[in-house]
């Protein structure tokens, strides 16, 4: 069941997920696709990647140009691991044997990856724990993390911030101007509560959702942004007032020294690789509005990843790249 978008759902919450593996059946063509860690980045191949959505769910997703390969009919053939929890996961080189029967003594069994993923069962407490929050508030928006919560039922939105809004001037750059209570009766009422919303599109070309003109009024919004305003105001409060902002966007440049093992000299490569690796890691849904990138955090996510490399400086602009409450760093259209 492949969606629009080029997704497989695994809808098991107990999948380990670097065990996915998928091959393709079209008419007389089959094969097992290569698995590589984003998708977006990649061309001109037919592959997968596994991401882990906002519920949960492990899914299959295929590159922008997957219609081009498919044809009618199409068998996908997918094979993972589950996994209950911690205590489930494989370690590494565990498995050794198989049913003697079946596969020859020539071959040797070996597991040389440990299996990542698979959620812990929910423990009685959790379970009365979410119950009652689930019947208390009866999916409305109550708090400013429900509305960002909500939107996960809008694909073309990676992450929504909700920001208290009832703060002066100050605490808001000239762009993003706190909103201005215009006097009942005609305006919003004073014990209005009201909530700045900013968010990130998943296409990576675009910094847009909420245009705004010199009136200061709404006179475009993007489809999705449309999608999330239609959520919103079902589920609101009466006396929640809703602002949109999109946020200050952070293009970041950053220059890296990268010292490697004298065994392992692959210069170019290794420096491309670590690219894509910044791309995937710093990814429109993993970093957050308002959150700042730190020079070491982003050397030891390297070293972590890259086991040939000794040491890493990060030189440029500045060793950390702070961001405030309403900016976004776009490490994905940086240098």
């Amino acid at each position: 069941d492949i969606d629009e978008y080029g997704r497989i759902s695994l809808n098991d919450y107990y999948a380990a997920t670097n065990t996915v593996s998928c091959t393709m059946m079209n008419g007389s063509t089959a094969g097992e696709l290569s698995r590589v860690t984003d998708v977006r980045f990649t061309t001109g191949e037919m592959c997968f990647s596994v991401h882990v959505d906002l519920d949960g769910i492990p899914y299959i997703q295929f590159p922008s140009n997957w219609t081009s390969y498919i044809s009618d009919p199409t068998t996908f053939n997918v094979i993972y691991l589950t996994t209950n929890g911690v205590e489930g996961r494989t370690g590494a080189n565990t498995i050794t044997r198989c049913n003697v029967t079946a596969v020859s003594n020539n071959y040797t069994i070996t597991n040389p990856e440990a299996s990542v993923g698979g959620y812990n069962p929910e423990t009685v407490a959790e379970i009365k724990t979410k119950a009652s929050v689930f019947a208390r508030t009866m999916y409305s928006l109550v708090t400013l993390k429900d509305f960002e919560d909500v939107a996960v039922f809008v694909d073309d939105i990676v992450q929504v911030k909700a920001l208290d809004y009832n703060n002066d001037e100050s605490e808001f750059p000239p762009t993003i101007p706190a909103y201005v209570q215009p006097s009942p009766p005609n305006g919003v009422p004073n014990d209005a509560y009201k909530v700045l919303i900013m968010a990130v599109p998943s296409n990576l070309s675009d910094q847009t959702m909420f245009t705004i003109d010199d009136k200061n009024t709404y006179s475009k919004l993007t489809a999705a942004a449309q999608q999330l305003h239609n959520i919103y105001m079902e589920r609101k409060s009466a006396t929640l007032y809703v602002e949109y902002r999109d946020p200050i966007y952070i293009e970041p440049w950053l220059i890296l020294n990268i010292y490697l093992d004298p065994n392992d000299l692959t210069i170019a490569s290794v420096a491309e690789e670590v690219v894509d690796f910044l791309k995937t890691r710093y990814s429109r849904n993993r970093v957050a509005i308002g959150e700042s990138l730190y020079g070491s955090v982003i050397g030891k996510d390297i070293l972590n990843a890259f086991p040939n490399i000794d040491y890493v400086e990060v030189r440029d602009p500045e060793y950390n790249i702070e961001a405030a409450p309403y900016e976004y760093i776009d490490l994905n259209n940086g240098y």
